[in-house]
This record gives C-alpha cells, sequence and structure tokens, in this order.
C-alpha cells in the first residue's frame, strides 16, 4: 500500500471448478447474488427482462431476515478458502481473461452486457450539485479486462464522472444518493460508493476525450479479481428537467493482458483563506513490492485551481531528495487522462509520490476542500500498470492539505521544486 510521507508528529452452493479452465476454484458469491440465484426466475415471470435488476435490488432491501442467504454465503466463503489453499494450478498466473457475458447479466437483461454501457436508468431527473450513483454487476465466473472509456454526457450537465470497482455496491437500489450530506433528492436513499473497499478505475470532468489505454494494458474486472461491480458516481452541475442517461462506454478485449492496470489518487483536505493563493500537497511512500509503470495522470480542482503537478521522488544515501516531474497541467483546461511523458518512468518500493494544487482565492470567504461546486477539489490521479497480478493495494494518498500539512514542515522533504 502507499503510506503517508513520515510526519512529525437452501438452495446448494454453485460448483466449486470451472469446466472450462486450469480447475482454479470458483469465486465465492455474496448472500444477495445467492438469492438472486434462486429467485431471478420467478422475477422474470412479473417483470420486463430489463426490470429483473431494479426489482430485486428493490425485494432484497426489503427483505427482513436475511440470515438463511448470510450463512450460505459464509459457508461458500469456507469452500472457496478451502479450496484455494489445496489449489495447486499449473502456474502462478491468473486465468485466461475472456470478457464473457455473465449468467447474473444474461438473466436481468442489463443494458451493459449487450452494449459495453453503464448508464443511469430511465427516469433519473437529477437535481442541481447531487452526486447520483448507479451499479452493474459483473460476471462472478470469469475475469476481463476494461481498455477503454467513452464518456455519454451532454455538455455542462455533470462536473464529474468517476467508476468505480467494488466488492458490493453502497446500496442495492438502482440508483442513490451517493455524496454524503451534499444535495440530493429527498426520495433517493443515500449510501456509500461501495460497502467497503473501494477501486477508482477512471474519472472524466470538463468535456475531456475518451481514454484508450496503450497496448497489452487492462483493469481486471470480475472473477477473482476482487472487483464483483462496477459503481458510476456522476456529480451534476445543474439540474435537468428532463430524463438523464448519462454513462461511459466500456471498450475491452477477449484476449489475456500481460499488464494489469490501476489508479491511484493523489488527494489533500484544508482550506484556503480570503485573498491567498495557497499550496495543497500530499506524499506517501510506496512501501509494497510492487513497480509501478505510469502512463497517464489527471488533474482536477474546481475554479480556483491554477496549476496541478504529480512527482516522483527519491532520496538518495546522504538524504537529498531528487525529484522527477510525472506530469503538470492547469485545471481549467479539459480534464483528461493525459500521457505520461517519461515512458521509461518507474516508481519503485521505497519512492515516494508526490502532488501539488496551486490554488489562488479571490473570494472573500474561506473556502474549503469539499465535495459541493462551492467548495475545492485537490486531485491528482495517476494510472500504472504492473507486470502479473499485483497492484497496489491501498491506491489513495491523502494528506490534511494547507494549513497544517506543507512538503517541507510535515513530510520533511528538501529540494522542493517551484
Amino acid at each position: 500500500m502507499a503510506r503517508p510521507a513520515k510526519e512529525n508528529g437452501s438452495q446448494e452452493v454453485p460448483k466449486a471448478v470451472r469446466k472450462n479452465d486450469d480447475g482454479r476454484p470458483k469465486r465465492n458469491l455474496s448472500a444477495y447474488f445467492i438469492w438472486l440465484g434462486e429467485n431471478r426466475a420467478r422475477l422474470a415471470e412479473t417483470v420486463e427482462p430489463k426490470q429483473v435488476l431494479k426489482a430485486a435490488g428493490a425485494e432484497w432491501k426489503k427483505l427482513e431476515d436475511k440470515s438463511k442467504w448470510e450463512e450460505k454465503a459464509k459457508a461458500d466463503k469456507e469452500r472457496y478458502t478451502r479450496e484455494m489453499e489445496a489449489f495447486k494450478g499449473p502456474s502462478s498466473k491468473p486465468p485466461m481473461a475472456i470478457w464473457a457475458v455473465g449468467w447474473l447479466l444474461v438473466a436481468c437483461g442489463a443494458v451493459w452486457a449487450e452494449t459495453d454501457k453503464i448508464q443511469m436508468p430511465e427516469g433519473l431527473y437529477p437535481q442541481a450539485d447531487s452526486y447520483v450513483c448507479t451499479f452493474v454487476p459483473l460476471d462472478a465466473e470469469k475475469e476481463h479486462y476494461i481498455t477503454g472509456f467513452e464518456p455519454i454526457v451532454e455538455k455542462n450537465l455533470a462536473h464529474h464522472i468517476i467508476l468505480f470497482g467494488c466488492d458490493e455496491p453502497g446500496t442495492f437500489e438502482p440508483v442513490w444518493n451517493c455524496g454524503g450530506m451534499s444535495a440530493g433528492s429527498d426520495r433517493m436513499e443515500r449510501g456509500s460508493v461501495c460497502q467497503s473497499k473501494e477501486s477508482i478505475l477512471y474519472a472524466w470532468a470538463m468535456d475531456a476525450p475518451q481514454l484508450e489505454l496503450p497496448k497489452d494494458v487492462g483493469f481486471k474486472v470480475g472473477g477473482a479479481s476482487g472487483i464483483n461491480y462496477l459503481v458510476m458516481q456522476v456529480h451534476y452541475m445543474h439540474a435537468k428537467n428532463e430524463e438523464d442517461r448519462t454513462g461511459l462506454t466500456l471498450t475491452h478485449t477477449e484476449e489475456p493482458l500481460p499488464k494489469v492496470a490501476a489508479t491511484m489518487l493523489l488527494v489533500t483536505a484544508g482550506a484556503i483563506q480570503p485573498k491567498a493563493t495557497e499550496n495543497f500537497e500530499t506524499a506517501c511512500v510506496i512501501d509494497e513490492p510492487v513497480v509501478l509503470h505510469p502512463f497517464a495522470y489527471r488533474t482536477h480542482t474546481h475554479r480556483h485551481g491554477k496549476e496541478v503537478s504529480g512527482w516522483v521522488v527519491q532520496e538518495n544515501s546522504q538524504g537529498n531528495d531528487r525529484w522527477t516531474l510525472i506530469g503538470r497541467r492547469d485545471p481549467q483546461l479539459p480534464q483528461m487522462f493525459v500521457p505520461v511523458e517519461n515512458k521509461t518512468m518507474e516508481i519503485r518500493q521505497g519512492d515516494m509520490l508526490a502532488a501539488r494544487c496551486v490554488i489562488e482565492n479571490n473570494e472573500d470567504r474561506v473556502i474549503a476542500m469539499g465535495a459541493t461546486g462551492e467548495d475545492e477539489m485537490c486531485n491528482f490521479y495517476l494510472m500504472y500498470w504492473t507486470l502479473g497480478d499485483r497492484t497496489l493495494s491501498d491506491n489513495t494518498c491523502l494528506s490534511p492539505g494547507a494549513p497544517n500539512y506543507y512538503w517541507d514542515t510535515e513530510a520533511l522533504l528538501n529540494n522542493i521544486p517551484k
């Protein structure tokens, strides 16, 4: 994981082995998946195919006693753990990734399975400054690799779109308010993006174009990847009196990929005083034996941001820091992922990743880092790939930000660039 820089201060569980691979045990299912397996045929007889997932989520939410399926899920997890401990495959490499429509997606008639899209469902009329999430379940049998992202969004409607990978979504509602205490419909359930650990796969803002990953690079999802659902969060700038179908088109490959992608977020908290310019900085040490190959970066602030930069910092035996620029960009430009110019750059265990946002406050109020359009943000997204199957276990680097955190006083860095 990336750590902060030094500071002062009664259905049978499905069969356990796939028939089309090297005998690797089948991924365990959640209580919801097991319940859905028992009830999907009944639901399909009562609603239209494309409404099965919505009906299932609503019924599962209202179900008071889930203990039967929770016990089955517990037993299935124990089965999976036991069989993985005993499993001896022909190699340590993961099974071939094949993009295939999973049983769940077929049964539910999910839009994404047929068109490779994840979109807001029909009937959404977003409010201004609201955070809305929706989810798509993935194939539990096989892994697949996402290699490209294209936004489906009206100009000036959404402030940002973020695609997350989750073990389970924050709720099983078709849409929910996932912006904490920020604005949102009173009729919409509130919830987190994910139930537990979340992984950022992609982010978009300010009319950025589509993104295609480099050759042989992809985000691994589904199967045994630990990512069982995709959750899309849209932060709407403005209300819309018509139905909105904001989303993403995802491209994929059926070939096995040697390079697995991940996205790291460097971010700060903090606040800036009126009529002031401030540096918001964060830095974290890479403390896992993983070699990162950065290939794209993205900067994000709100309207007060002037410049965002990301760096690799390496300390020599004399304690002197050497800074290598990953990328620097004006956050008021389209907030696309920009290719890293240094194609040979490697980030290794013991190196430090650092980011800085220059924020200028010309207003007569204190502006804090926060979720609404009247707050500010300091984000530097770094896409990287690794050879093999392992990426960082924690892809977030967070600092308290100004006025309580700076590179020189809290992270104790030197030779700091201007």
